[in-house]
């Protein structure tokens, strides 16, 4: 979905099987993929929230510089969409910026990687592993 009014895109990922079998898994389905280029060489700021901790830093508010060369994975615990992790985030750079929510209910994943002095790569999806497979079953259903 486009929104004529603001700079935003939304979009949402559907599997559906119109085989005569079940599929086979379906993993490491990443729906955000894109590289992003600074004009000039100098950090990216990424700023999100901790998830859930059960203590006192829970939910707290983080800044990070992504430098060239580092690359940055962050996914949370167990399975739980919020759990050591929360799936929002504010990255920023020179006078630019993007606003990202990942919508996946369960063990999702970022990945924020330096590409040289200007560049960063960033992911976001399923995390690879046996507890995120799906299999589409003929019918259609999940």
């Amino acid at each position: 979905m486009e929104y004529t009014d603001f700079p935003t895109v939304e979009w949402t990922l559907y599997f559906k099987n119109s085989g005569d079998s079940d599929s086979p898994f379906i993993e490491a389905i990443k729906a955000l993929d894109i590289h992003l280029e600074r004009e000039k060489a100098g950090p990216f700021t990424l700023r999100r929230i901790r998830g859930d901790v059960c203590g006192p830093t829970s939910f707290e508010p983080l800044t990070e510089e992504i430098q060239p060369g580092e690359t940055r994975l962050i996914s949370p615990v167990g399975g739980r969409p919020t759990n050591t992790s929360a799936p929002y985030f504010n990255l920023q750079w020179e006078e630019q910026g993007l606003i990202a929510a990942i919508g996946w209910p369960g063990q999702w994943s970022a990945s924020f990687e330096r590409v040289g002095q200007r560049g960063l790569h960033f992911t976001a999806g399923q995390e690879s592993c046996i507890s995120s497979f799906i299999r589409v079953r003929k019918c259609g259903r999940l």
